[in-house]
């Protein structure tokens, strides 16, 4: 027989946890009801709800809008942190500004002067939020549907400030590194606030209000790759943190006022925190968090730190993976009464199929953050902050999509939600596609479709987001959104070290195959070929001019073979991305739309309770040394007749 939760609301229990709650353990006041005349007059009108949707706008903002701007700003960081594009030791200084145009024939080139590609230093300062989010979306989910959510929240914003201010501050990149690794794990948290959030309104209009939460600050989110480039270049690098700092501030405060969701006394009336902590499952955390983090290190050393092939690549990605299997074995025949993971979401054809399209959509979408404004300045020759506005087409594209699907539930009433998404899948991959035929002249091309194929990401983003948890009993719901979330980052990891690899290999082949030849045919001599190379890969420009023989003439020739080399790099990354979206394709044709489309009910799971600060804290504190031992010694007879 399967495994069940020890905190399962459901009366068909495994006999071999000992225990057997009905769902009459959820205290009546926690649970919303079937429609919203069960509701309160003026629920969706009062104070706490009103600043709670704000909250979690405000957490999304702070994890969204910071990536994006961070993955602009990153490479020009590591610049700070090391050598500028003209290749001078710089130290920490806060400010970053693109060197003089260097004019050959009037042919702006000072983008060529920069790293062209992404270095390691610039991967690990972002992969670093991928990998603390990743740990820590199941288990902020599990722990949240047992414990409650107010406080997670609460500290999942406390700790985006921590870390905000920790890489703000930083004078090192090593410091940056590990301010940026709090920063994930607060995100692990924080990005999941919108989609939980959904608990305390009607089934029905989940798809509308997580749009709501979404398009709430759209317009600043937009634009983030811009405003990133401006603070770098005309104020401080350091603002791009803060600004993060203040966000979640913001939105910590809200949540500490005026979030007050049902408290585990209300969802577990027979059930004792004692109890809860004695029989969670911290076996099986250690091996999912562990099996993660080795998995994660793996693809993220991979073409980086380490070749492929390399033992220190290889060994912690199969480890990693043999762990994930083991969890597997782990939680389906060991006997811990509370599981960390219910194997029974994976039985579910609708999550599954949901949560993969989301994933699939995740991966590109955050790769592309990273090898996008890269493409712009290595192939049309932007400088930093032009670079960073037509970087918006990609996140103001998403946030287009996430807007447009505030209509997607009176869409749904014409068109079933299952062929809304596999319209928007179709579209999606044709347009990322058709981004592998954008070469040099073709700059206009690739802001259209940059803009319509991550358009579609926002719309898909909306659809699996609120109808993956839909799919699971409400007791379940962040445990399944942290397991969608996970998904989502373990293939955006994937994506990056991928892009990131073939990347920088074709670099190496058309710089070989294209870029030498150019530089010999204009009359470089064969002896300072590969040092003109090894100085125009590494943007280091007085190093160019003092070659012996390099003429003006030479290096337009050089530069123009080098723009064309960077283009062909970049195709092969759209070339895979076609690959990609067809399988959000498919999942998508798998999605059972009949059962989706049924979950689309008036039920609501949870309300907001009534209450402040102080006064929660006195209720709760009497609650709890009143009725501790009532509940223990109830519970326990209770084992013992089972």
């Amino acid at each position: 027989m399967p495994k069940t939760s020890f905190f399962s609301r459901t009366a068909d229990m495994n006999p071999s946890s000992g225990v057997s709650e009905a769902p009459e353990d959820i205290a009546p006041e926690a649970i919303g009801g079937h429609s919203i005349a069960d509701l309160p007059p003026g629920y969706f009108r009062s104070l706490p709800f009103l600043a709670t949707f704000v909250s979690v706008s405000l957490a999304y903002v702070a994890c969204l809008l910071l990536y994006v701007m961070m993955a602009t700003t990153v490479p020009i960081i590591a610049q700070v942190f090391g050598k500028t594009p003209d290749g001078i030791a710089v130290g920490a200084k806060d400010h970053f500004q693109d060197p003089p145009p260097f004019s050959v024939n009037g042919t702006r080139t000072n983008a060529l002067y920069r790293t062209l590609g992404p270095s390691s230093s610039a991967i690990w300062v972002l992969l670093n939020i991928v990998l603390g989010q990743t740990v820590v979306f199941t288990l902020n989910g599990r722990l949240s549907d047992i414990f409650g959510r107010r406080y997670f929240f609460i500290g999942g914003a406390a700790l985006g400030v921590i870390g905000f201010v920790i890489s703000g501050s930083a004078h090192n990149l090593s410091t940056i590194i590990g301010g940026n690794f709090v920063i994930g794990v607060a995100q692990g948290i924080m990005q999941t606030e919108g989609i939980l959030f959904g608990e305390m309104i009607p089934n029905e209009y989940r798809y509308t209000v997580l749009s709501a939460v979404f398009a709430l600050f759209a317009p600043l989110i937009a634009v983030g790759p811009g405003i990133a480039r401006v603070m770098v270049v005309n104020v401080s690098w350091r603002w791009v943190y803060y600004l993060g700092a203040i966000i979640s501030g913001c939105s910590g405060l809200l949540q500490l006022f005026f979030y007050f969701p049902p408290t585990f006394h209300q969802l577990h009336t027979r059930t004792s925190k004692r109890q809860a902590i004695l029989y969670f499952d911290y076996g099986g955390a250690v091996i999912f968090s562990g099996s993660l983090v080795s998995f994660v290190l793996g693809m993220s050393w991979a073409g980086q730190k380490y070749e492929w092939k390399s033992a220190a690549v290889i060994a912690p990605i199969v480890l990693g993976a043999l762990g994930m299997v083991a969890f597997g074995f782990w939680e389906h025949f060991v006997p811990v009464r509370e599981p960390l993971v219910t194997m029974r979401l994976f039985k579910n054809r609708n999550f599954v199929a949901l949560s993969m399209v989301s994933g699939v959509g995740a991966m590109i979408f955050y790769a592309m953050n990273l090898t996008y404004p890269q493409q712009i300045a290595a192939v049309w020759g932007e400088s930093t902050e032009a670079s960073g506005w037509l970087s918006c087409t990609i996140i103001g594209g998403v946030m287009l999509g996430q807007f447009m699907s505030l209509g997607v539930k009176y869409v749904s009433r014409w068109i079933p939600m299952k062929w809304i998404l596999v319209a928007t899948c179709v579209i999606f991959t044709t347009f990322i596609g058709g981004m592998a035929k954008v070469t040099v002249d073709h700059k206009a091309r690739a802001i259209i479709f940059s803009i319509i194929s991550s358009t579609m990401v926002g719309v898909m983003e909306v659809i699996t987001m609120a109808g993956a948890p839909l799919m699971i009993d409400p007791q379940d719901m962040g445990l399944a959104n942290g397991i969608e979330f996970t998904m989502r980052g373990i293939l955006s990891c994937i994506s990056t070290s991928v892009y990131s690899a073939i990347l920088s290999s074709k670099i190496k082949h058309y710089f070989a195959t294209e870029v030498a030849p150019a530089a010999l045919k204009a009359g470089l001599s064969v002896e300072v070929v590969p040092t003109f190379l090894q100085y125009l890969a590494a943007g280091n420009k007085q190093g160019l001019i003092s070659l012996p023989g390099v003429t003006p003439e030479i290096l337009q020739t050089v530069f123009a073979a080098a723009t064309s080399a960077y283009a062909k790099s970049y195709q092969l990354i759209y070339l895979v991305s076609l690959a990609f979206g067809g399988t959000t394709i498919i999942f998508a044709l798998l999605v059972d739309g009949k059962a989706l489309d049924a979950k689309m009910t008036s039920d609501i799971a949870r309300k907001l309770q009534s209450g402040s600060v102080l006064q929660g804290v006195r209720e709760q504190s009497n609650h709890e040394s009143n009725n501790e031992s009532n509940r223990e010694s109830t519970h326990e007879a209770n084992a013992e007749k089972v």
